[in-house]
């Protein structure tokens, strides 16, 4: 059985496929973005352990602490740095 299209009918197909699947991103970026997903601090968690104050509350704290753990890390790393050296 063979399923025949009319003339011109296979575009508009395609078109309303196409839109489904930007609908489908939109709506995944819109639920990525409101449930944290493109937070930048994340990779601070990844290279240290027990780094649970990131997640304070209070804007001003959390980012003097990440601010302090980042000097910590690059003292730590010019330090290997002159110990290679």
């Amino acid at each position: 059985m063979e399923v025949q299209l009319q003339d011109g009918i296979v575009i508009y197909w395609w078109i309303i496929s196409g839109a489904i699947i930007i609908v489908g991103v939109i709506f995944g970026i819109r639920w990525a973005y409101k449930n944290g997903q493109f937070n930048e601090d994340i990779k601070y968690q990844i290279f240290e352990t027990m780094d649970d104050d990131m997640y304070i509350d209070d804007e001003k704290e959390r980012q003097r602490r990440m601010e302090e753990k980042a000097k910590q890390r690059e003292d730590r790393i010019r330090k290997d740095q002159e110990d290679q050296s």
